[in-house]
């Protein structure tokens, strides 16, 4: 009788896993040769008990299907990961101002409309120019208020050091651009591959011409600059996490050669929020956290080479202590003698301090609290 049962499981299980693999092929479209199909079906299968192992685990994050599942770990690696070497070396430099000893407990940049839409860099590793432009798409709407969509695809064509679709250090994407600057994505669009240089200066709209590295080990540090700006880092991944990951938090610790470019636009307590190049089916719709750590490498190194872009005159601005609470606004620092209420109605509010401490934000145009509850995708 256990024999039977146990017959009959397997073929129960056999028959889901190829319904499955039917769905995904469906949902990604994916057409193979007839000799290769039997191959993806074990190499999906196989993925997917993987997967179910390492759930039943307990990680902080979950595993799953992805725009990745019918491929090895090999292949995976070798068409989106990147291996880079020589660290690029940059001022360190805290985003820290004298006049201010705070720092938010939650950022979430997406809630200040400064984030675009996840895009897919396909199998050209251009992560790098992805979180580069990602960043400074970001600053350009923080310190001019236009939410502009900037061109990857220029800096792979264009940058004089030629890496291209081979992956590359961000930083070399933003000493391209704060030499030349960059075209916005509709006037010079993304085609997944390098090509020839077709820039049309008179298309340029985007220039920043600083940036600074973080300081390394120090997650405070990083929590400093991104209350400021979205920042871009370069990660050490687990490609076997990353390959599959749906959800959660990373907690990995990978000291491998692989390396992944990403923006960093938010953080709560004890995660990073991320937003990927690999489109909307990976991850959470695309975006992605990161365990927090105060000092070492931090996880998966994100404390290690994150890079922030030059805002002058921009900080975290605290306004209106009222009964030990506090609104947190994005702004010009200001320091007013005189008590001033400027109201909480419609913001989120967080038990800060007891210092009685008074600033009124000016010069910025979206006044929007940051919220520990805020959306999140």
């Amino acid at each position: 009788m256990k024999s039977l049962l146990f017959i009959l499981f397997v073929v129960v299980y056999a028959g889901n896993l190829r319904d499955n693999f039917a769905s995904f092929r469906a949902k990604f479209k994916r057409a193979y040769l007839s000799s290769e199909i039997a191959y993806r079906t074990t190499v999906y299968n196989n993925n997917m008990a993987f997967a179910a192992r390492e759930n039943a685990k307990n990680h902080t994050y979950t595993l799953g299907v992805t725009p990745f599942a019918d491929l090895t770990v090999e292949e995976f690696a070798s068409s989106r990961l990147t291996i880079l070497t020589n660290p690029p070396n940059v001022t360190r430099r805290s985003a820290a101002r004298a006049s201010s000893g705070f720092v938010p407990l939650y950022v979430n940049w997406i809630n200040q409309g400064v984030i675009t839409a996840v895009r897919d860099q396909g199998t050209c590793k251009a992560d790098w120019a992805f979180a580069a432009a990602g960043m400074l798409e970001s600053a350009h709407c923080i310190v001019n208020g236009e939410k502009w969509e900037l061109s990857a695809q220029q800096i792979l064509d264009c940058n004089p050091e030629l890496y291209g679709c081979e992956g590359a250090w961000p930083t070399v994407s933003i000493d391209y651009t704060a030499q030349v600057g960059l075209c916005r994505e509709d006037s010079y669009p993304y085609k997944g591959k390098q090509e020839e240089c077709k820039l049309n200066p008179k298309k340029i709209v985007n220039h920043f011409h600083s940036y600074n590295a973080v300081p390394a080990y120090n997650g405070t540090e990083l929590r400093i600059a991104v209350s400021k700006s979205p920042v871009v880092t370069t990660l050490r991944v687990d490609e076997y996490l990353v390959q599959l990951y749906t959800m959660g938090t990373m907690t990995s610790k990978y000291n491998g050669q692989y390396h992944l470019s990403a923006l960093i636009y938010g953080y709560a307590p004890d995660y990073w929020m991320l937003k990927n190049s690999w489109g909307r089916d990976w991850g959470n719709f695309g975006f992605f956290r990161v365990a927090y750590e105060e000092e070492g490498d931090g996880a998966c190194g994100i404390n290690m080479w994150a890079i922030y872009p030059g805002l002058e005159g921009l900080s975290v601005c605290c306004v209106c202590f009222k009964e030990h609470r506090m609104i947190i606004l994005v702004g010009v620092w200001a320091s007013v003698d005189t008590k001033q209420d400027l109201g909480s109605s419609g913001y989120e509010t967080h038990l800060v301090s007891n210092k009685e401490e008074h600033f009124i934000s000016l010069g910025y145009r979206n006044f929007t609290a940051y919220s520990p509850n805020g959306t999140e995708p």
